[in-house]
């Protein structure tokens, strides 16, 4: 039993004096990796230091990008968060980039002597959208939920209203980073305008009421020229009351509401128009007769058909609805009313047959329209065949004609600069004050700024290198 008990003491014994021995050489094992490394420190060291000036010089000096200049913008208006513009539709953010906003860059900051295109900006302009943290990690769950089968909240889209605008600046370009800050700044500037002149709807009254040269005209036609200008241009002040903003908004440059410039055209057409118009009713005048009665002739030709074909129209329409019976439901109850098959009969309202009866009213009044403008046109024709004014009263007449026209064009031309000035207002102050505003002003990024980690994955594959061709130097002598 003592013999046992010592062999098994021996054993335990022998045992951990094993074990130690393990661990020492392990500790000298390691301690030989860090004498070797130690030892050709100098290799890896150059190493090290070679990569890391090499991918720096590089970054500096050979890589194509120099860096980027960024700005953050932000859309603040209705309906940005389904993702529509002002007017309804769907918003295109690549306007940004497009050639009516970079062409005005170009020439706002005369990029030509740079041998800078808009194309070359277009090129270099990448827009992205931010998405705030918490809604990443929503769709995130509802992906998952797709995969688990889940049908609860598996449609969900969000449409950002904040963007990154980032101009990558190419060494070819040749321009410094300053100029690329001003080139961010000029296109949200010009965006912006782009933006307030496309939904402010101020290019419908500057294209409708331009300038005419109403001595391309004879006198009737002069009037109705102005005629026409005039129902444009109270049409768009109408809308403009019609808005909520629009209603109370008052200009503090102009100093006028839309109000008040409606009733300033209204004087315009209510007095110096019918004014134009009686002088050339009473003493007919017209730069050329036969021409003038050969036009009424044809718009006779034309009115008469417009009124045949209305009155056909309404004829059609009219045997249609007398023809046509209303839907009628019948209904089992058990209720007092019913007929004498035990059923109610409830006659419902038809759309069909109210679009009908619409379109039968309105080709009546077609034609009557039409029935009228012949019986002007004839009577202008008439006047014009016994013409019995004298020429003396005539030449009179034409110059107080002309000398008006000229007062009413005068007039219109400063009601629609003072209509733009204060549309401007209302839509850059009041309506679109706050509808593209900057986020951040731009900043310039370098390359080696972003090329850290660059650098670092250099340095340690050089390092790495070094380690290996250390220890195979090491084995070789070994062996």
């Amino acid at each position: 039993m003592e013999n046992a008990y010592a062999n098994e003491t021996n054993n335990i014994l022998l045992g951990d004096m094993t074990e130690q021995a393990e661990n020492v050489e392990a500790e000298l094992s390691l301690a030989e990796i860090f004498r070797i490394l130690l030892k050709g420190k100098w290799l890896i060291g150059i190493l090290v230091f070679v990569a890391v000036i090499g991918t720096f010089s590089y970054l500096k000096f050979l890589s194509p990008g120099i860096g980027k200049v960024q700005t953050i913008i932000s859309f603040n208006y209705n309906g940005i968060e389904k993702g529509l513009d002002p007017h309804g539709k769907n918003m295109d953010v690549s306007m940004i980039k497009s050639p009516v906003v970079l062409d005005n860059v170009v020439k706002a900051l005369t990029l030509e002597q740079y041998g800078v295109s808009s194309n070359d900006l277009r090129i270099n302009i990448n827009i992205t959208p931010i998405i705030p943290g918490n809604i990443t990690e929503h769709i995130t769950r509802l992906e998952g939920d797709i995969k688990g089968n889940i049908e609860t909240l598996q449609k969900y889209i969000y449409y950002p209203n904040k963007y990154i605008i980032n101009f990558n600046l190419n060494r070819k370009m040749n321009i410094s980073a300053s100029l690329a800050q001003q080139i961010v700044d000029e296109v949200v500037k010009q965006y912006q305008e782009y933006f307030y002149k496309t939904y402010s709807d101020m290019s419908v009254l500057a294209s409708a009421i331009h300038p005419v040269d109403y001595a391309e005209y004879d006198y009737p036609e002069i009037s109705t020229v102005i005629h026409n200008q005039l129902n444009i241009f109270t049409s768009y002040l109408r809308t403009k009351l019609s808005q909520e903003s629009g209603s109370n908004f008052r200009s503090v440059e102009t100093g006028l509401s839309f109000g008040d410039i409606l009733e300033s055209i209204s004087i315009v057409q209510r007095v110096d128009l019918n004014r134009l118009d009686s002088i050339i009713g009473a003493y007919n005048l017209t730069k050329n007769k036969e021409k003038l009665i050969r036009l009424y002739e044809y718009r006779i030709k034309m009115d008469q058909l417009k009124m045949n074909q209305k009155n056909d129209e309404a004829a059609l329409l009219m045997n249609t609805v007398k023809e046509y019976q209303k839907d009628q439901k019948l209904v089992m109850s058990g209720l007092a009313g019913m007929d004498n098959n035990g059923l109610i009969k409830l006659e419902e309202t038809d759309e069909y047959y109210n679009t009908l009866t619409q379109h039968y009213i309105d080709a009546g009044i077609a034609a009557k329209e039409s029935e009228m403008m012949i019986l002007h046109y004839q009577q202008e024709i008439d006047k014009l065949l016994h013409d019995e004014v004298e020429a003396s009263d005539k030449a009179a007449a034409e110059a107080d004609v002309n000398s008006l026209v000229s007062v009413i064009k005068e007039r219109i031309e400063y009601w629609v600069e003072l209509t733009n000035t204060t549309a401007t207002e209302y839509y850059q102050i009041n309506l679109f004050n706050q509808a593209i505003t900057r986020n951040s002003p731009s900043e310039f990024i370098s390359s080696l700024s972003e090329s850290k980690m660059t650098l670092a994955i250099s340095a340690a594959l050089a390092f790495m290198l070094g380690a290996f061709i250390v220890f195979m130097r090491y084995y070789l002598k070994s062996n």
